[in-house]
């Protein structure tokens, strides 16, 4: 381990930076990755508590918005109505930071191995740029420089060869580990998942709700139409057997004379 270590730190400040900057992305990959399952954990067991009991106000701002804009729609054209349109609109608009997550661990495997193969060209191009400055610089010396100037730029290109090998091990290995974390945690499918419960939940709790609350309201214009009809026709009736008793007083007042 401290052999490692050692080499590690003998290494040139340009792998340092490059393996750097890879365990950043794997951790900040897999941090990520967490928080974000827990987000949908969170969605989905608001759902599991909505559905036992049948409604519930949503503490998700996400899920507050799709339920909304699903009840407008279905009381506007309840038979046109594109559920997973809508819950697509409200994850697009809502949880833009989620989404821009997912894309982040989807492309931090080959953003790490690109990073990898960065390294190793630039190893290379070290070591090979050393060596042509070795030759060059080792026309017309003696034997004793010859042989001094090419240690030196034998350890230089070696350093080099090291940062090209180390850094494509740190990019290979870490997207490895995080392509193994992504299949066993993969935050689309728990998205999926929470979309496909929420479709569920639209469809078999709120549009029953929706439903009962247009029956309801046409309960309630029938109810208050019925009850003008109702009012206008005694308000007839009373007039024309006012209007009647008038005209048979008339004819009995013309009979008897």
């Amino acid at each position: 381990m401290n052999t490692l270590v050692n080499f590690l730190v003998s290494l040139d400040p340009v792998a340092h930076w490059i393996v750097g900057i890879i365990i950043v992305i794997f951790f900040t990959a897999v941090i990520m990755n967490l928080a974000l399952r827990r987000r949908y954990f969170i969605l989905s067991a608001e759902l599991g508590e909505a559905r036992k009991r049948e409604r519930s106000p949503f503490v998700s701002t996400i899920l507050q918005t799709i339920v909304e804009e699903y009840k407008k729609v279905c009381i506007v054209n309840k038979s046109k109505v594109n559920t997973q349109a809508i819950i697509e609109e409200g994850f697009s608009n809502k949880m833009r930071g989620a989404l821009l997550g997912e894309r982040f661990i989807k492309n931090s495997v080959s953003l790490m191995i690109v990073l990898g193969l960065f390294g190793t060209f630039l190893g290379l191009t070290m070591a090979v740029g050393e060596l042509a400055s070795l030759l060059a610089l080792s026309e017309g010396s003696d034997w004793l420089d010859i042989l001094n100037s090419v240690g030196d730029g034998l350890m230089f290109s070696l350093q080099g060869m090291a940062v090209a090998f180390v850094t494509s091990l740190f990019g290979i290995g870490c997207s490895i580990l995080l392509t193994v974390l992504n299949i066993i945690f993969n935050t689309r499918d728990a998205r999926e998942s929470v979309m496909v419960e929420i479709e569920s939940y639209l469809d078999n709790y709120v549009a029953a709700d929706v439903a009962d609350e247009i029956e309801t309201e046409y309960k309630l214009l029938s109810k208050v139409l019925y009850d003008s009809l109702k009012d206008f026709g005694e308000k007839i009736e009373s007039s024309l057997n006012a209007a009647m008793g008038q005209v048979v007083e008339h004819m009995s007042e013309a009979a008897a004379g």
